[in-house]
């Protein structure tokens, strides 16, 4: 069966929407269980990473935290506000918060201080999930970038995420 496209709903001529965001975010973290088939399901949500005023988060991976189809599944949280970064680093957050998730579906403890301080177990789930991870000040090993070969990998899935970033949370400045 052939699928039909509305005349004038595609691309940018639909509104910016979040649920376009989310199914984009979704099948990235599909082709990342695809290439490391431990990490766990997950729901992607849209939220914030402000408390108390301060930006203290682009995201996180929460254990257990809702349940589908009987099922229970992990929450990653993508906060609006890492929507003004660019693609790659939005991806970066998801397969940062997919090392979470092995960790846990492993249960390995990779964090401490309420979830703010990674440790070397973080530090190597990071590394071979694909990212470079060094040292962020009090936080351990939390700074994750995208490795080179890994953007390479997952290119599609971040042209696909570029392409749906259409909206962000404001940015309030104190």
């Amino acid at each position: 069966m052939d699928t039909i496209e509305p005349t004038g709903l595609s691309g940018e001529d639909t509104p910016a929407a979040a649920s376009a965001l989310v199914a984009a975010c979704e099948q990235a973290w599909a082709s990342i269980q695809d290439r490391h088939p431990e990490v766990p399901n997950a729901v992607i949500i849209l939220g914030t990473g402000v408390e108390r005023g301060r930006l203290v988060k682009l995201g996180h991976w929460w254990a257990g935290r809702w349940i589908a189809d009987g099922q229970p599944r992990g929450e990653v949280l993508l906060a609006g506000e890492a929507l003004h970064l660019p693609a790659e680093a939005v991806f970066e957050v998801l397969l940062h918060e997919a090392a979470h998730g092995l960790n846990a579906a492993r249960h390995i403890k990779d964090t401490s201080r309420g979830g703010r301080y990674h440790n070397r177990r973080f530090q190597q789930t990071a590394e071979a999930l694909g990212l470079t991870v060094a040292k962020l000040g009090p936080y351990g090993w939390a700074d994750t970038t995208l490795a080179a070969p890994t953007a390479l990998t997952y290119r599609g899935e971040i042209e696909t995420i570029a392409s749906a970033m259409r909206i962000a949370r404001t940015l309030t400045r104190p």
